[in-house]
């Protein structure tokens, strides 16, 4: 088969929808099909994608990346969250060269820059949708960006959202068929770095004897960092352990989290790493002792799985996605509100306190992960699903 996959950004890091996509092409590319990524000079959330930069990470080998110019971008919040060019001209044709037997756009947040090229290509070919749905109200035009982006998303043969939460949502707030929307759940790569590189990124972040809480997001109050951070010192004087946090990703709220860091005076106890390779990432997983991400909202929270995988009980909040992913009280804790300060506090010090309890949760999220999350597993949901499309080939 031929597959031109479609995402507004394609940078130097990393996004979830970036590395959704690329585990996907990889596995096509691995059955003999024909891949080709058409992308953007445009990096998120601003900025031109430097392309004399290094990657952190490696492209398949035999796919093909275009790239086009996009005009009039724009950060319309409500229309265009992930901040694409509003135009790309040449969408289609440039698809069309390929000649693709399906094409999957990424993200619902462009539907007024793909709208055009969607329209043209549902008569000439398979058009899929793969998003993560974020249901989540951030503003008063938030409903109204939702029956844009659904409307839109709406229009392809399949949507395929990474969750059965998010089709839930879709159905509701775009009223698209149920029969329409087929959940994929994404894989998550096994990687077992060497015991010399996890002693290596200990002494980098001075986490030699130390036990570690991981916190893999866009740093910020939404994702509860900040929550986080206020809780390290009770975490610390409940466990009487020597525990540290170690935040990675980028920090978007960088002055009022250093505040915060500086009021909790516990600057030697929290490592912020900024954005990290794939590699790098590998190893603040295997490193950590548990992973916490206390968020007011995840669609699905992908982030959870890679820590799982390897063999680290996760802490999360009762909502979107995440009661697929995480299994409570057997690959980790789930909290039933973001605001619940006092039960972070407890949970962490429960799994901090118990190593016992902490390794059986940690092994059991592997193993979950493991046999429910692989890419070949998604692969086949969506070949199946392209069958029912193509009866006939």
């Amino acid at each position: 088969m031929k597959w031109t996959l479609v995402n507004p950004h394609l940078g130097p890091v990393l996004g979830g929808l970036q590395k959704d996509m690329l585990c996907l092409a990889r596995e096509f590319l691995a059955a003999g099909d024909r891949v080709a990524v058409v992308s953007t000079y445009d990096e998120f959330p601003e900025g031109r994608v430097d392309l004399t930069q290094a990657l952190t990470y490696d492209l398949p080998p035999g796919l093909e990346v275009v790239r086009l110019e996009g005009r009039h971008r724009t950060r319309l919040r409500g229309f265009h969250p992930a901040n694409p060019p509003l135009w790309l001209p040449g969408l289609a044709r440039t698809i069309l060269q390929f000649q693709p037997d399906a094409v999957v756009f990424f993200n619902v947040g462009w539907p007024l820059t793909i709208l055009p090229a969607l329209l043209t290509l549902r008569r000439r070919t398979v058009v899929l949708y793969r998003t993560a749905y974020h249901a989540h109200d951030h503003g008063r035009l938030d409903p109204l960006r939702r029956r844009l982006q659904l409307g839109v998303a709406g229009l392809s043969d399949q949507l395929l959202p990474y969750s059965h939460f998010e089709k839930a949502q879709i159905i509701r707030d775009g009223r698209v068929p149920a029969g329409k929307i087929t959940p994929v759940y994404p894989g998550v790569e096994i990687v077992e770095p060497a015991e010399s590189e996890k002693t290596a990124f200990r002494q980098a972040y001075n986490l030699e004897g130390k036990l570690v809480i991981s916190h893999v997001a866009r740093l910020s109050v939404f994702k509860g960092t900040d929550r986080l951070i206020r809780v390290l010192p009770l975490v610390r004087q409940r466990s009487g352990r020597d525990v540290v946090l170690l935040l990675v990703g980028r920090n978007v709220e960088q002055d009022y989290l250093d505040r915060l860091v500086r009021e909790a005076d516990v600057e030697a106890q929290v490592h912020f790493t900024g954005p990290l390779s794939e590699p790098d990432l590998h190893l603040a997983y295997s490193t950590s002792d548990v992973f916490a991400l206390p968020s007011y909202y995840e669609s699905f929270g992908f982030v959870f799985l890679e820590a799982m995988s390897h063999g680290v009980p996760v802490i999360g909040v009762r909502t979107g996605g995440v009661p697929e992913v995480i299994r409570e009280g057997k690959t980790g804790l789930i909290l039933d509100s973001a605001d619940d300060v006092g039960g972070l506090v407890e949970r962490l010090v429960c799994l901090l306190g118990d190593d016992g309890l902490r390794i059986q949760l940690g092994e059991q999220g592997r193993e979950w992960t493991r046999r429910q999350f692989t890419w070949p597993v998604a692969v086949k949901v969506v070949m199946e699903m392209m069958q029912r499309l193509r009866p006939c080939d």
